[in-house]
């Protein structure tokens, strides 16, 4: 564990970088930096970009992210932010500096708490961890701002002001009403439509499927079968780099493990300027690192890319998942990316250490 002043320090500009620019902007700049530090690692670079920037004490999700939505559910509760789930606008635009501070502040305390979970969930063997301590950070740091600056405990109280949506950008106008009042009304409408028009049926069943649009984490995937599909395709894009990396050559499959994470995390810079992208590095992670197993332990590419697809769409249910449980009903960011790819990644080491 490395807590010298110079690493804290870091952590701190980190954590206030994060909430300068917002949680979403500061970790779509984090997968740019993923995808720059593949690349050097794959040409044989020795600097460890991967390492030291774009996971380190500054660029980290851990820190940045982390810092930057401690930072908005701090701004929420003391009345500068419409809500504290708006990961998108930039807290500059407050011009305040406690919220930044704050941001600054929860960006050590994820710094810490990724170097104690490194040492306490290492494997003895020295190969790994039980987890992915980043996730596992980012994770805890949030409930750690829920219970500091929220109102409703772990799971929420389903609010009834009107709040930015999680996902929209500065620019974006329309408010959400988050509240309870859409509860049960899916049910209601399946009722509603007996003998009526085929259109108005599968209506109903589409709203039975997935949460209403403003009671939602991200509205375009939020039915379980487009979740699913998402996760299929992501996971098997991002296992097939791995497998394909790793046949010109072994050493290759590490890098290779980050490059769909990298893609899937720059992406969400466009949801910053109301693109609808898909939300998907809990499936491409997930799906990359079972694709890293299955090859260390001898399988073959085509095993590593069924399997790593079948991991992609469990970790897209899990996050869907995740945001039904601790998200959609708050009045603060818990991140269901970060809580899915920690629990994929501690199911897949277990898995591995099983077989």
């Amino acid at each position: 564990m490395d807590f010298s002043l110079s690493m804290l320090l870091a952590a701190f500009a980190g954590g206030c970088f994060g909430a300068l620019c917002g949680a979403l902007i500061a970790f779509a700049l984090t997968g740019a930096i993923v995808l720059l530090g593949a690349a050097v690692a794959l040409a044989g670079g020795r600097v460890d970009v991967l390492g030291t920037v774009a996971f380190g004490p500054v660029f980290g999700p851990h820190v940045a992210f982390a810092g930057a939505v401690a930072a908005v559910a701090y701004a929420a509760r003391r009345g500068y932010a419409e809500s504290g789930r708006d990961i998108a606008t930039p807290l500059v635009s407050l011009g305040r500096p406690d919220p930044i501070v704050v941001g600054g502040l929860f960006g050590i305390g994820g710094y810490a708490l990724q170097q104690l979970f490194a040492e306490l969930l290492a494997k003895s063997d020295g190969t790994g961890f039980y987890t992915d301590t980043v996730a596992l950070s980012v994770g805890v740091t949030a409930v750690v701002a829920r219970f500091a600056f929220g109102a409703g405990g772990l799971l929420g109280t389903r609010p009834t002001r009107r709040a930015r949506p999680i996902m929209a950008g500065g620019s974006q106008e329309a408010d959400l009403l988050l509240s309870g009042e859409s509860i049960g009304v899916a049910a209601k409408d399946a009722e509603s439509v007996a003998g009526a028009s085929p259109r108005a049926i599968e209506d109903a069943g589409r709203r039975a499927d997935a949460p209403p649009e403003e009671a939602t984490w991200v509205p375009w995937q939020r039915a379980w079968s487009m979740a699913a599909l998402l996760g299929l395709v992501s996971g098997l894009a991002s296992a097939w780099v791995v497998a394909s990396l790793a046949e010109v050559d072994a050493a290759y499959a590490g890098a290779a493990t980050l490059i769909g994470f990298g893609v899937s995390a720059s992406l969400l810079a466009l949801l910053v300027v109301g693109a609808s992208v898909p939300v998907t590095h809990h499936m491409t992670l997930p799906a990359a690192v079972a694709a890293g197993f299955v090859l260390a332990a001898g399988g073959s590419a085509l095993t590593a890319v069924a399997v790593g697809a079948l991991c992609g769409l469990l970790g897209a249910l899990l996050g869907e998942l995740c945001a039904r449980l601790f998200l959609i009903h708050a009045d603060t960011h818990v991140d269901p990316p970060a809580l899915a790819i920690a629990l994929m990644t501690t199911a897949i080491v277990l898995t591995d250490l099983a077989l």
